[in-house]
């Protein structure tokens, strides 16, 4: 910067992290600095391959680094396999990492059967969140966990496998997915159901001729009760002893669960 200078060394070298391609120049501004992801220890350098580039499982997101220890290792919850880079790439959905400068995505763990994690670049096993009621996860590092099917409920978190998934009992049934213990529907009076995990009201069974139900969520067509002596009933899925017809006058009927005015 000053004048009549006599020698080359009294010509000022670039500092550590930059470089300079020209001559004749006038100041240190003219010194350009290492890009991003590199780093220069020596003085005086000349071009840009001069600078170093930072290692894996770190980064260098400014200029004119002056040492490879000015390259950031890479945070927890984030790696590096490359060279010469500015940012680091963060551990994906379903999985996490705890410690810093990490070199590959294989370094990011997985979450564990029956959780799941959503978020990138999360930092502790803590962050995978246990399945909710109603669904399970078989598989490790995921980042959803799958419903429990129709006809079927769970009220337990963290569950791993659809084998945890309840079948509804009898006399009811489940048309949604991901139901809890609560979800399963009665079959409505007029009906039974014998079997388990059934998955629409139609497999509900209507009681037969003769006979009506007025409870919910019966099991068995015994539990279907049949018109009374001197009554008689066409229809089936009824619900009330109303519906039961009296024998007309001048007849009579001494039979329960008579289906028709001929009996």
């Amino acid at each position: 910067t000053g004048l009549a200078q006599i020698s080359e060394v009294n010509c000022s070298m670039c500092v550590a992290g930059t470089f300079q391609t020209g001559v004749g120049l006038t100041s240190s501004a003219s010194c350009v600095g290492c890009s991003v992801g590199t780093y220069s220890t020596g003085l005086g350098m000349i071009d840009a391959s001069n600078c170093s580039l930072c290692i894996a499982g770190t980064f260098r997101s400014s200029t004119g680094a002056p040492d490879l220890s000015n390259c950031s290792l890479c945070r927890v919850g984030t790696y590096q396999s490359g060279l010469g880079l500015s940012v680091c790439s963060q551990c994906g959905p379903g999985t996490y990492l705890s410690s810093e400068g990490s070199i590959s995505v294989s370094n990011c763990s997985v979450c564990g059967v029956g959780t799941f994690q959503t978020g990138w670049g999360q930092i502790i096993v803590g962050n995978c969140s246990l399945c909710q009621l109603g669904s399970f996860q078989t598989g490790t590092g995921q980042s959803v966990c799958s419903l429990c099917s129709p006809g079927t409920f769970l009220s337990m978190q963290g569950s791993i496998s659809d084998s945890n998934c309840s079948l509804c009992s009898q006399g009811t049934y489940q048309t949604g997915s991901g139901a809890v213990s609560s979800n399963c529907s009665s079959c409505p009076a007029g009906t039974f159901q014998t079997g388990l995990g059934q998955i629409i009201q139609s497999n509900c069974s209507m009681c037969g001729f003769g006979k009506y139900s007025t409870g919910l969520a019966q099991i068995s067509e015994v539990n279907c009760s049949m018109c009374v002596a001197g009554t008689f009933q066409t229809g089936v899925g009824l619900t009330s002893s109303a519906s039961c017809v009296g024998c007309s006058v001048g007849t009579y009927s001494t039979g329960l669960g008579m289906i028709d005015a001929s009996n």
